[in-house]
């Protein structure tokens, strides 16, 4: 019972996702050129972080996990992908 409780998603909840979702396109769209500057990772994480405080996060998310290993440097341009980032 609680196992399909879990699955059915009311209208608030929606709502609540939605609006996670525009605040993340909106902070990756404005961090996402940072990366021509070679930050590093805690760096784009701070820059990242900040954006989405910017536009509207209100609650603590969890760190957001870039990678483990060092980002590769890279000097080609970052294009964002047209459109929204969510499925």
């Amino acid at each position: 019972m609680i196992e399909t409780a879990r699955r059915t998603k009311d209208r608030g909840e929606l709502e609540r996702m939605e609006r996670a979702a525009d605040i993340a396109d909106v902070a990756l769209a404005v961090s996402l050129p940072f990366l021509h500057c070679e930050p590093t990772e805690a760096q784009f994480r701070d820059t990242l972080e900040a954006a989405m405080r910017q536009h509207g996060r209100m609650v603590p998310a969890s760190t957001p996990s870039l990678r483990q290993a060092p980002m590769p440097r890279c000097r080609t341009t970052i294009q964002m992908a047209r459109g929204s980032w969510r499925a």
